[in-house]
C-alpha cells in the first residue's frame, strides 16, 4: 500500500492589477502554469501600461475527491 501524504493546501500564482481601487485578482494558475503566468503578466503591461500589475503566490484549499 503506497501512502503518499498530500496537504490540506496547495500553492496558485495570482495575476493581479491595480486599477485605482486596490489590487484585484485577474487569473490563477496552477503549478503546470506558472510559465504562463509569467507571458500574461508581460502582456498586459505591454497592452496597458498605466496600470500596475504583480503575481503574487496564494495557499488555497485543495480539493477533496472521495472514492
Amino acid at each position: 500500500m503506497n501512502n503518499i501524504r498530500t496537504g490540506k493546501t496547495k500553492e496558485v500564482k495570482i495575476l493581479q492589477g491595480n486599477y485605482g481601487y486596490g489590487w484585484e485578482d485577474i487569473c490563477q494558475y496552477d503549478r503546470e502554469n506558472y510559465s504562463e503566468s509569467r507571458d500574461d503578466l508581460k502582456a498586459y503591461r505591454e497592452n496597458a501600461p498605466e496600470y500596475v500589475y504583480r503575481i503574487i503566490t496564494r495557499r488555497v484549499k485543495r480539493e477533496i475527491v472521495n472514492g
